[in-house]
Formats: C-alpha cells, sequence, structure tokens
C-alpha cells in the first residue's frame, strides 16, 4: 500500500510546478486556448457548410437550366399527344422537385410547391428518366456550343443542316450561333438525325478534340 503511494507522489508535479503554474497562469491561459479552438473549430464548420450549401445551390440551378431548355425545346405544337403524355409530366415532377430543394436550401420553405399535384408522388423511376432526358439535354448543350465555334454563321450552319437531311423550314435559325445550332440540334434529336448531324460534321473537324470529347460524352450518355 505504501509503494502504491509513493508511486503516485512520484507522478504528481512538484511544489515549484504549481508555483510556476500559479505565477504564468497556466489554467487560464490552457482554457483561453481552448476556447479559441473551439471557435476556429465552429468557424471552419461554418465555412464547410455554407460551401455545401452554395455547391448544392449551384447544382440545383444548373438542372433547373437543363429542365428549361428541355421544356422550351420539346417544341410542344409539334409533339403528337403520345409523346406529350410521356414526357412533360416528368419533367413537371422534376422541375418542382427541383424548385422545392431551391427554396429549402434558401429558407423559403414548400408552400405552394409540394402537395400541388393531387397526391402525385416522384418515384424513383421518374427521377432515373428525368436525370436521363435532362443528362442528354446538357450533353446536346455541350455539342452545340462546339458546333457554334466551328460554323458561327447561319450559311455554314444551314449546309450543314441540310446535308444532314433536316428539314429547313423546321430549324430556326437566329441571329446568335449558339442559338441557331440549339434550333438545328432540336430538330435533329426530335427527327432522329443528331448522328447524321455528328457524321457531315465529323468529315470536316474529326480530329477536333472539343468535337471528340462532346460526340464521346453525347454516346456515353
Amino acid at each position: 500500500m505504501e509503494q502504491g503511494l509513493e508511486a503516485d507522489e512520484e507522478k504528481r508535479p512538484g511544489h515549484v510546478w504549481y508555483v510556476t503554474a500559479r505565477k504564468f497562469d497556466w489554467w487560464g491561459r490552457a482554457s483561453a486556448w481552448d476556447a479559441t479552438e473551439r471557435e476556429r473549430i465552429r468557424g471552419l464548420e461554418v465555412v464547410r457548410r455554407f460551401d455545401e450549401r452554395e455547391r448544392r445551390l449551384s447544382l440545383i440551378d444548373k438542372m433547373l437550366s437543363a429542365v428549361e431548355r428541355a421544356i422550351v425545346g420539346a417544341e410542344v405544337d409539334a409533339a403528337t399527344k403520345e409523346e406529350a403524355r410521356e414526357m412533360f409530366p416528368t419533367l413537371r415532377l422534376f422541375l418542382r422537385d427541383l424548385i422545392g430543394a431551391q427554396r429549402v436550401e434558401l429558407g423559403e420553405g414548400l408552400d405552394g410547391v409540394s402537395g400541388d399535384d393531387g397526391g402525385v408522388t416522384f418515384t424513383a423511376d421518374d427521377l432515373a428518366a428525368a436525370t436521363r432526358m435532362v443528362g442528354r439535354d446538357v450533353r446536346l448543350a455541350q455539342l452545340r456550343d462546339v458546333l457554334a465555334e466551328l460554323y458561327p454563321d447561319e450559311s455554314s450552319s444551314r449546309r450543314i443542316a441540310q446535308a444532314a437531311g433536316l428539314n429547313l423550314s423546321r430549324v430556326r435559325f437566329q441571329a446568335t450561333a449558339v442559338d441557331t445550332w440549339h434550333g438545328v440540334l432540336t430538330e435533329a434529336e426530335h427527327a432522329g438525325r443528331v448522328e447524321a448531324v455528328i457524321a457531315v460534321v465529323e468529315q470536316e473537324y474529326g480530329r477536333n478534340g472539343a468535337l471528340r470529347s462532346a460526340v464521346l460524352a453525347l454516346r456515353r450518355g
């Protein structure tokens, strides 16, 4: 028993240590350091949460833009009743959920967004279908931007569209190259002629790196 007490005594700091600790207020300094460290960690957590929220909002914005392009590019007046029935319910639900997610991130709540469709649920199949549609639209937009760089004038875009077998009367040629190629690819997608457009362009720019990347991404999707 006495050996145990002696061992404990040996482990405890000596009198000088306590005098020095009081003199330099080691307890106070340690507490202050702990408080500073806790505040630093809280600050890092706040920054991390802010960055994650901004990342989610950025992704939501990109998906909203993609859904908007899909809806605008769908050309309701040209779609059959069956095509419209298949396409728009999924896009509408996906759009609703994206807006709801955006409002939650912004702290605005879901009033007027969720539960306003008569109880229609957004299933995993709906999400998968919408994701495929939006993903292809995004990849088509990538191809559109490349084509706008390669063929910036209307005459060249008309030439490619005609060579690909598109109905030019259904293509909307616009003031800017990006808008024109959006119209060309929208009609090509509707007519099932996107690969025909790519084939024509590859005859002229088959070695272009940006074109090859855009085409590869589209085909992989």
